[in-house]
């Protein structure tokens, strides 16, 4: 069972030399919760935070340009997308928009000025900030078809004493991450502290690639074929 936020926030406390005077309830708490952030930012596609939405996102005519806000007024605000796919029922036209090669760069030297040129099913995105940007551009035909967006979300702060965090299994690596920001922040009058805060975190990032590895084999055992003996 994962540990309480108030219970996480003892854990950092206590391992910081019990100094809640520098390293209050509150600071300590948003530490936890920009860990947690930390983490799903850093690796892609955790299943704790897997999200697709089907509704949210459709074509319009002349349009090219798709503000993810229309998903990060909820509770699950967008930190990676993971796959996008444009849904034709009545063509039964199924199938992903692939992310450009290249990225924005790229996208930029080759679509100057993506109204200019043809509208058509979309093939490609690229991510700018909180808009996604397709080409072709829909045209007519498009119109309101649904676009199914799959993602990874940032999860709510925890704000309450017994909220829990949203990524199961990772207790310890949250603790880690936020000792090394609470020494970070210590050694402001302590620079000795400096070398310890970089040895925490990188304890952290260990702690966490372990559960998350173990998460993907699982994955990987399950999706293979069983064909006997």
């Amino acid at each position: 069972m994962a540990l309480a936020y108030s219970s996480l926030i003892d854990e950092v406390q206590a391992i910081c030399g019990s100094d809640t005077v520098n390293l209050t309830d509150a600071r300590v708490g948003r530490w936890l919760n920009q860990s947690q952030g930390d983490i799903v930012r850093r690796w892609p596609g955790l299943r704790d935070v897997d999200r697709t939405d089907k509704t949210s996102l459709q074509c319009q005519t002349d349009v090219y340009e798709y503000d993810l806000a229309v998903i990060n007024k909820t509770d699950y605000p967008v930190a990676h997308i993971l796959g996008l796919r444009y849904i034709d029922t009545s063509d039964k036209t199924y199938y992903r928009i692939m992310p450009y090669v290249g990225g924005l760069e790229q996208w930029d030297a080759d679509f100057v000025y993506i109204p200019d040129q043809d509208t058509g099913e979309p093939q490609w995105y690229v991510r700018r900030g909180d808009i996604l940007e397709l080409y072709p551009m829909p045209g007519s035909e498009e119109n309101d078809d649904p676009l199914w967006l799959w993602y990874s979300y940032l999860p709510p702060d925890m704000s309450d004493d017994t909220d829990t965090p949203a990524l199961t299994g990772f207790d310890e690596a949250l603790i880690w991450w936020a000792v090394s920001y609470a020494r970070s922040h210590l050694a402001q009058t302590n620079p000795t502290l400096v070398t310890v805060a970089q040895v925490n975190r990188e304890y952290a990032i260990r702690l966490a690639q372990e559960r998350i590895s173990g998460e993907r084999d699982v994955d990987v055992i399950n999706s293979m074929a069983d064909n006997g003996p």
